[in-house]
């Protein structure tokens, strides 16, 4: 059984363009997919940036009141074990939180 030279090329061509149109099809439904995939990612990106900040800005809001509890707890403990309570003026929480 002996094969033309024929035969071969047109083998060889059918291979080579079936490769081809494989190649290119694969890029398309590769290079969409990719871009679908890359807006997912930007979508996720924003959503998660977002939820960073209000998470940050929660996060200092509530130092701020740690800070001024801590300093109200420090003033109301100093105030109710000195001997000279009861010559202090009565002040408001706002006025002993902002004295220090």
């Amino acid at each position: 059984m002996s094969i033309e030279v024929e035969v071969v090329i047109a083998i060889s061509v059918m291979m080579a363009v079936f490769s081809a149109v494989a190649a290119a099809g694969t890029a398309i439904v590769l290079g969409a997919g990719f871009a679908r995939l890359h807006r997912g990612f930007e979508i996720i990106h924003r959503q998660s940036e977002l939820f960073g900040d209000a998470i940050y800005r929660l996060e200092e809001k509530m130092d701020i009141v740690d800070t001024q509890s801590e300093k109200l707890s420090r003033y109301i403990y100093i105030i109710e074990d000195s001997d000279f309570a009861h010559y202090l003026p009565a002040a408001t929480a706002k006025d002993i939180v902002s004295y220090n």
